[in-house]
Protein backbone atom coordinates (compact mmCIF):
# COMPACT_ATOMS: atom_id res chain seq x y z
CA UNK A 1 0.00 0.00 0.00
CA UNK A 2 1.43 3.34 -1.04
CA UNK A 3 1.94 6.26 1.31
CA UNK A 4 -0.78 8.32 -0.38
CA UNK A 5 -3.25 5.42 -0.02
CA UNK A 6 -2.42 5.08 3.66
CA UNK A 7 -2.94 8.83 4.20
CA UNK A 8 -6.28 8.71 2.38
CA UNK A 9 -7.40 5.72 4.47
CA UNK A 10 -6.34 7.46 7.67
CA UNK A 11 -8.26 10.60 6.71
CA UNK A 12 -11.36 8.53 6.02
CA UNK A 13 -11.08 6.79 9.39
CA UNK A 14 -10.68 10.12 11.17
CA UNK A 15 -13.65 11.52 9.22
CA UNK A 16 -15.80 8.56 10.25
CA UNK A 17 -14.70 8.85 13.88
CA UNK A 18 -15.45 12.57 13.92
CA UNK A 19 -18.92 12.01 12.42
CA UNK A 20 -19.74 9.30 14.97
CA UNK A 21 -18.63 11.42 17.93
CA UNK A 22 -20.49 14.45 16.60
CA UNK A 23 -23.68 12.43 16.10
CA UNK A 24 -23.39 10.86 19.55
CA UNK A 25 -23.02 14.25 21.24
CA UNK A 26 -25.92 15.66 19.22
CA UNK A 27 -28.22 12.75 20.08
CA UNK A 28 -27.23 12.76 23.75
CA UNK A 29 -27.88 16.48 24.10
CA UNK A 30 -31.16 16.48 22.19
CA UNK A 31 -32.44 13.38 24.00
CA UNK A 32 -31.70 14.82 27.42
CA UNK A 33 -33.30 18.15 26.50
CA UNK A 34 -36.47 16.63 25.05
CA UNK A 35 -36.99 14.11 27.85
CA UNK A 36 -36.93 16.93 30.36
CA UNK A 37 -40.15 18.29 28.88
CA UNK A 38 -41.55 15.10 27.33
CA UNK A 39 -41.38 12.73 30.28
CA UNK A 40 -43.43 10.02 28.58
CA UNK A 41 -40.81 9.53 25.86
CA UNK A 42 -38.28 6.74 26.18
CA UNK A 43 -34.66 7.20 25.17
CA UNK A 44 -35.42 5.43 21.90
CA UNK A 45 -38.42 7.69 21.27
CA UNK A 46 -36.34 10.82 21.81
CA UNK A 47 -33.57 9.60 19.50
CA UNK A 48 -36.16 8.55 16.92
CA UNK A 49 -37.76 12.00 17.06
CA UNK A 50 -34.34 13.66 16.74
CA UNK A 51 -33.39 11.58 13.69
CA UNK A 52 -36.75 12.31 12.03
CA UNK A 53 -36.03 16.00 12.60
CA UNK A 54 -32.39 15.79 11.48
CA UNK A 55 -33.25 14.02 8.23
CA UNK A 56 -36.25 16.35 7.62
CA UNK A 57 -38.56 13.32 7.29
CA UNK A 58 -40.87 14.45 10.09
CA UNK A 59 -43.40 11.62 10.33
CA UNK A 60 -45.49 13.51 12.87
CA UNK A 61 -46.03 10.50 15.15
CA UNK A 62 -43.96 12.30 17.80
CA UNK A 63 -44.14 16.04 18.32
CA UNK A 64 -43.38 18.51 21.14
CA UNK A 65 -46.35 19.26 23.38
CA UNK A 66 -45.17 22.33 25.28
CA UNK A 67 -43.86 25.76 24.35
CA UNK A 68 -40.42 25.05 25.79
CA UNK A 69 -40.23 21.68 24.03
CA UNK A 70 -41.06 23.38 20.74
CA UNK A 71 -38.35 25.96 21.31
CA UNK A 72 -35.83 23.17 21.95
CA UNK A 73 -37.08 21.39 18.83
CA UNK A 74 -36.33 24.47 16.73
CA UNK A 75 -32.75 24.45 18.05
CA UNK A 76 -32.41 20.73 17.39
CA UNK A 77 -33.76 21.25 13.88
CA UNK A 78 -31.38 24.06 12.87
CA UNK A 79 -28.30 22.47 14.44
CA UNK A 80 -29.14 19.12 12.89
CA UNK A 81 -30.00 20.31 9.39
CA UNK A 82 -27.23 22.89 8.97
CA UNK A 83 -24.36 21.37 10.98
CA UNK A 84 -24.80 17.68 11.80
CA UNK A 85 -26.50 16.35 8.67
CA UNK A 86 -23.98 17.80 6.17
CA UNK A 87 -21.14 16.13 8.08
CA UNK A 88 -22.95 12.79 8.20
CA UNK A 89 -24.02 13.02 4.56
CA UNK A 90 -20.47 13.82 3.45
CA UNK A 91 -19.08 10.87 5.41
CA UNK A 92 -21.64 8.40 4.08
CA UNK A 93 -21.05 9.79 0.60
CA UNK A 94 -17.32 9.08 0.92
CA UNK A 95 -18.10 5.47 1.88
CA UNK A 96 -20.57 4.99 -0.96
CA UNK A 97 -18.55 6.75 -3.70
CA UNK A 98 -16.19 3.80 -4.39
CA UNK A 99 -19.21 1.51 -4.92
CA UNK A 100 -20.95 3.75 -7.44
CA UNK A 101 -17.64 4.61 -9.13
CA UNK A 102 -16.84 0.93 -9.68
CA UNK A 103 -20.34 0.39 -11.04
CA UNK A 104 -19.92 3.20 -13.56
CA UNK A 105 -16.48 1.90 -14.55
CA UNK A 106 -17.98 -1.55 -15.15
CA UNK A 107 -20.73 -0.11 -17.33
CA UNK A 108 -18.13 1.92 -19.26
CA UNK A 109 -16.26 -1.30 -20.04
CA UNK A 110 -19.48 -3.04 -21.06
CA UNK A 111 -20.69 -0.07 -23.13
CA UNK A 112 -17.53 1.81 -24.17
CA UNK A 113 -17.98 5.32 -25.61
CA UNK A 114 -17.52 5.97 -29.31
CA UNK A 115 -14.12 7.48 -30.18
CA UNK A 116 -13.21 9.83 -33.03
CA UNK A 117 -9.91 10.98 -34.54
CA UNK A 118 -9.43 14.70 -33.90
CA UNK A 119 -5.81 15.16 -35.00
CA UNK A 120 -5.86 13.18 -38.24
CA UNK A 121 -3.21 10.65 -37.18
CA UNK A 122 -5.48 7.68 -37.93
CA UNK A 123 -6.15 6.73 -34.32
CA UNK A 124 -9.49 7.33 -32.61
CA UNK A 125 -8.66 8.98 -29.32
CA UNK A 126 -11.45 11.40 -28.33
CA UNK A 127 -14.66 10.13 -26.66
CA UNK A 128 -18.02 11.25 -28.01
CA UNK A 129 -21.07 11.46 -25.73
CA UNK A 130 -23.37 8.61 -26.69
CA UNK A 131 -27.16 8.72 -27.08
CA UNK A 132 -28.90 10.24 -24.06
CA UNK A 133 -30.61 7.00 -22.87
CA UNK A 134 -27.33 5.09 -22.83
CA UNK A 135 -25.34 7.99 -21.37
CA UNK A 136 -27.76 8.58 -18.49
CA UNK A 137 -28.15 4.86 -17.81
CA UNK A 138 -24.41 4.35 -17.49
CA UNK A 139 -24.04 7.28 -15.11
CA UNK A 140 -27.18 6.83 -12.98
CA UNK A 141 -27.78 3.09 -12.83
CA UNK A 142 -25.26 2.33 -10.02
CA UNK A 143 -26.74 4.99 -7.72
CA UNK A 144 -30.30 3.94 -8.61
CA UNK A 145 -29.61 0.25 -7.96
CA UNK A 146 -27.99 1.07 -4.62
CA UNK A 147 -31.00 3.15 -3.49
CA UNK A 148 -33.49 0.47 -4.56
CA UNK A 149 -31.49 -2.37 -2.99
CA UNK A 150 -31.30 -0.56 0.36
CA UNK A 151 -35.07 0.06 0.34
CA UNK A 152 -35.89 -3.55 -0.55
CA UNK A 153 -33.72 -4.86 2.28
CA UNK A 154 -34.96 -2.23 4.73
CA UNK A 155 -38.55 -3.22 4.02
CA UNK A 156 -37.72 -6.80 4.98
CA UNK A 157 -36.18 -5.64 8.25
CA UNK A 158 -39.27 -3.56 9.09
CA UNK A 159 -41.57 -6.52 8.40
CA UNK A 160 -39.48 -8.65 10.73
CA UNK A 161 -39.39 -6.02 13.51
CA UNK A 162 -43.01 -4.84 13.30
CA UNK A 163 -44.53 -8.27 12.92
CA UNK A 164 -47.88 -9.22 11.35
CA UNK A 165 -49.14 -5.62 11.48
CA UNK A 166 -46.89 -4.76 8.51
CA UNK A 167 -47.13 -6.34 5.07
CA UNK A 168 -44.12 -6.15 2.77
CA UNK A 169 -45.79 -3.68 0.39
CA UNK A 170 -46.63 -1.43 3.36
CA UNK A 171 -43.02 -1.57 4.54
CA UNK A 172 -41.66 -0.79 1.07
CA UNK A 173 -44.11 2.10 0.73
CA UNK A 174 -42.94 3.41 4.11
CA UNK A 175 -39.28 3.17 3.04
CA UNK A 176 -39.87 5.09 -0.19
CA UNK A 177 -41.89 7.77 1.58
CA UNK A 178 -39.04 8.08 4.07
CA UNK A 179 -36.10 8.43 1.67
CA UNK A 180 -37.91 11.11 -0.32
CA UNK A 181 -38.43 12.97 3.00
CA UNK A 182 -42.19 13.18 2.32
CA UNK A 183 -42.88 11.39 5.60
CA UNK A 184 -46.67 11.14 5.68
CA UNK A 185 -46.60 9.15 8.92
CA UNK A 186 -49.57 7.02 7.85
CA UNK A 187 -47.59 3.82 8.48
CA UNK A 188 -46.98 3.81 12.22
CA UNK A 189 -43.82 2.29 13.70
CA UNK A 190 -45.01 0.75 16.96
CA UNK A 191 -42.02 -1.19 18.32
CA UNK A 192 -38.88 0.14 19.93
CA UNK A 193 -36.79 -2.09 17.67
CA UNK A 194 -38.52 -0.68 14.62
CA UNK A 195 -37.78 2.88 15.76
CA UNK A 196 -34.12 2.05 16.36
CA UNK A 197 -33.79 0.67 12.83
CA UNK A 198 -35.78 3.62 11.46
CA UNK A 199 -33.08 5.95 12.82
CA UNK A 200 -30.47 4.16 10.73
CA UNK A 201 -32.74 3.86 7.70
CA UNK A 202 -33.70 7.54 7.72
CA UNK A 203 -30.10 8.69 7.75
CA UNK A 204 -28.70 6.28 5.16
CA UNK A 205 -31.77 6.25 2.93
CA UNK A 206 -32.11 10.04 2.72
CA UNK A 207 -28.39 10.48 1.99
CA UNK A 208 -28.40 7.86 -0.78
CA UNK A 209 -31.50 9.33 -2.39
CA UNK A 210 -30.01 12.83 -2.20
CA UNK A 211 -26.85 11.49 -3.89
CA UNK A 212 -29.00 10.05 -6.70
CA UNK A 213 -30.82 13.34 -7.22
CA UNK A 214 -27.59 15.36 -7.23
CA UNK A 215 -26.04 12.87 -9.65
CA UNK A 216 -28.91 13.43 -12.11
CA UNK A 217 -28.18 17.15 -12.20
CA UNK A 218 -24.41 16.57 -12.38
CA UNK A 219 -24.77 14.14 -15.29
CA UNK A 220 -27.00 16.60 -17.15
CA UNK A 221 -24.36 19.32 -16.81
CA UNK A 222 -21.56 16.88 -17.65
CA UNK A 223 -23.26 15.80 -20.87
CA UNK A 224 -23.90 19.39 -21.93
CA UNK A 225 -20.24 20.26 -21.30
CA UNK A 226 -19.04 17.17 -23.17
CA UNK A 227 -21.11 18.15 -26.22
CA UNK A 228 -19.77 21.70 -26.01
CA UNK A 229 -16.19 20.43 -25.88
CA UNK A 230 -16.81 18.13 -28.81
CA UNK A 231 -18.11 21.04 -30.88
CA UNK A 232 -15.05 23.06 -29.87
CA UNK A 233 -12.46 20.46 -30.87
CA UNK A 234 -14.23 19.90 -34.19
CA UNK A 235 -14.27 23.62 -34.97
CA UNK A 236 -12.51 24.53 -38.21
CA UNK A 237 -9.48 26.78 -37.66
CA UNK A 238 -9.88 29.62 -40.16
CA UNK A 239 -7.34 32.38 -40.91
CA UNK A 240 -9.59 34.90 -39.16
CA UNK A 241 -9.79 32.77 -36.02
CA UNK A 242 -6.01 32.26 -36.12
CA UNK A 243 -5.48 36.03 -36.19
CA UNK A 244 -7.72 36.41 -33.16
CA UNK A 245 -5.86 33.69 -31.25
CA UNK A 246 -2.50 35.22 -32.13
CA UNK A 247 -3.74 38.60 -30.96
CA UNK A 248 -4.81 37.11 -27.63
CA UNK A 249 -1.46 35.40 -27.13
CA UNK A 250 0.58 38.47 -28.05
CA UNK A 251 -1.24 40.57 -25.49
CA UNK A 252 -0.65 37.96 -22.78
CA UNK A 253 3.09 37.70 -23.41
CA UNK A 254 5.42 39.59 -21.06
CA UNK A 255 7.77 39.99 -24.05
CA UNK A 256 7.01 39.94 -27.73
CA UNK A 257 9.04 36.76 -28.23
CA UNK A 258 7.47 35.56 -31.46
CA UNK A 259 4.88 37.89 -32.98
CA UNK A 260 4.56 35.71 -36.07
CA UNK A 261 2.91 32.68 -34.45
CA UNK A 262 1.81 30.73 -31.37
CA UNK A 263 3.52 28.09 -29.33
CA UNK A 264 1.59 25.08 -28.06
CA UNK A 265 0.57 26.50 -24.67
CA UNK A 266 -0.36 29.88 -26.13
CA UNK A 267 -2.65 28.19 -28.62
CA UNK A 268 -4.36 26.18 -25.88
CA UNK A 269 -4.88 29.19 -23.58
CA UNK A 270 -6.10 31.40 -26.41
CA UNK A 271 -8.59 28.75 -27.54
CA UNK A 272 -9.87 28.27 -23.98
CA UNK A 273 -10.43 32.01 -23.69
CA UNK A 274 -12.10 32.28 -27.07
CA UNK A 275 -14.45 29.35 -26.48
CA UNK A 276 -15.39 30.38 -22.95
CA UNK A 277 -13.82 27.44 -21.11
CA UNK A 278 -11.47 29.89 -19.34
CA UNK A 279 -12.65 33.20 -17.94
CA UNK A 280 -11.23 36.37 -16.45
CA UNK A 281 -11.69 35.49 -12.74
CA UNK A 282 -9.72 32.29 -13.30
CA UNK A 283 -6.91 33.67 -15.48
CA UNK A 284 -6.12 37.13 -14.12
CA UNK A 285 -4.98 36.06 -10.59
CA UNK A 286 -2.37 33.76 -12.15
CA UNK A 287 -1.20 36.51 -14.49
CA UNK A 288 -0.79 38.83 -11.52
CA UNK A 289 1.01 36.15 -9.54
CA UNK A 290 3.41 35.64 -12.43
CA UNK A 291 4.09 39.39 -12.63
CA UNK A 292 4.74 39.45 -8.89
CA UNK A 293 7.26 36.59 -8.94
CA UNK A 294 9.00 37.56 -12.19
CA UNK A 295 11.40 39.92 -10.45
CA UNK A 296 13.93 40.19 -13.31
CA UNK A 297 11.67 40.90 -15.33
CA UNK A 298 12.47 38.83 -18.39
CA UNK A 299 9.12 37.17 -19.06
CA UNK A 300 10.32 33.79 -17.75
CA UNK A 301 9.72 32.49 -14.22
CA UNK A 302 12.54 30.45 -12.69
CA UNK A 303 13.39 29.05 -9.28
CA UNK A 304 15.81 31.96 -8.85
CA UNK A 305 12.97 34.44 -9.37
CA UNK A 306 10.85 32.70 -6.73
CA UNK A 307 13.70 32.53 -4.23
CA UNK A 308 14.46 36.22 -4.76
CA UNK A 309 10.80 37.20 -4.31
CA UNK A 310 10.57 35.23 -1.08
CA UNK A 311 13.79 36.71 0.29
CA UNK A 312 12.77 40.34 -0.18
CA UNK A 313 11.08 42.46 2.46
CA UNK A 314 7.51 43.54 1.64
CA UNK A 315 8.61 47.14 0.98
CA UNK A 316 11.46 45.98 -1.26
CA UNK A 317 9.16 43.64 -3.15
CA UNK A 318 6.59 46.39 -3.53
CA UNK A 319 9.20 48.75 -5.00
CA UNK A 320 10.49 46.03 -7.30
CA UNK A 321 6.96 45.28 -8.46
CA UNK A 322 6.43 48.98 -9.14
CA UNK A 323 9.50 49.09 -11.35
CA UNK A 324 8.43 45.88 -13.05
CA UNK A 325 4.99 47.35 -13.72
CA UNK A 326 6.54 50.45 -15.25
CA UNK A 327 8.78 48.31 -17.42
CA UNK A 328 5.84 46.14 -18.44
CA UNK A 329 3.66 49.13 -19.33
CA UNK A 330 6.52 50.56 -21.38
CA UNK A 331 6.78 47.33 -23.34
CA UNK A 332 3.00 47.37 -23.81
CA UNK A 333 3.16 50.88 -25.25
CA UNK A 334 5.90 49.87 -27.66
CA UNK A 335 3.91 46.83 -28.69
CA UNK A 336 0.76 48.92 -29.08
CA UNK A 337 2.50 50.98 -31.76
CA UNK A 338 2.99 47.82 -33.79
CA UNK A 339 -0.44 46.36 -33.11
CA UNK A 340 -2.43 49.66 -33.09
CA UNK A 341 -3.96 48.80 -29.73
CA UNK A 342 -3.47 50.12 -26.21
CA UNK A 343 -5.44 47.63 -24.15
CA UNK A 344 -3.69 46.24 -21.06
CA UNK A 345 -3.67 42.53 -20.31
CA UNK A 346 -6.52 42.45 -17.78
CA UNK A 347 -8.75 44.71 -19.90
CA UNK A 348 -8.10 42.65 -23.00
CA UNK A 349 -8.88 39.39 -21.22
CA UNK A 350 -12.10 40.99 -20.02
CA UNK A 351 -12.97 41.94 -23.62
CA UNK A 352 -12.34 38.42 -24.85
CA UNK A 353 -14.35 37.03 -21.96
CA UNK A 354 -17.35 39.26 -22.64
CA UNK A 355 -17.09 38.87 -26.42
CA UNK A 356 -16.33 42.56 -26.95
CA UNK A 357 -12.89 42.11 -28.55
CA UNK A 358 -12.19 44.68 -31.25
CA UNK A 359 -11.04 41.82 -33.46
CA UNK A 360 -14.08 39.63 -32.84
CA UNK A 361 -15.37 40.28 -36.32
CA UNK A 362 -12.25 38.98 -38.07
Amino acid sequence: MSRSTCIAALRLILRIAFAIVLLALYLAGSTAAMQRYESSWTNVDAVYFTMATLSTVGYGDFSPSSRMARLITVGIMFIGVFIIFPVLAGTIGMLVAPITSKGRALLDRMLPPKLIDIDGDGSKDYPVPGPAPIYYTKKLLPSFVLVVAVQLLSALVFVFLEGPAWKYDDALYHCLITVTTVGYGDIYIATQGGRIFACVHMLIGVVLFAELVSTIDAVRSERALAKQRLAAVKMELTPGLMRQLTDVAQRLRPLDDDPSGLNELEFVIAMLLKLGFLDRPTLVPFLKQFRKLDVDPDGRLTATDVEMALSLQPTELKELRRRNTEAFNLREKERAKKMTATVHVEDYVDEVWTGASPDATN
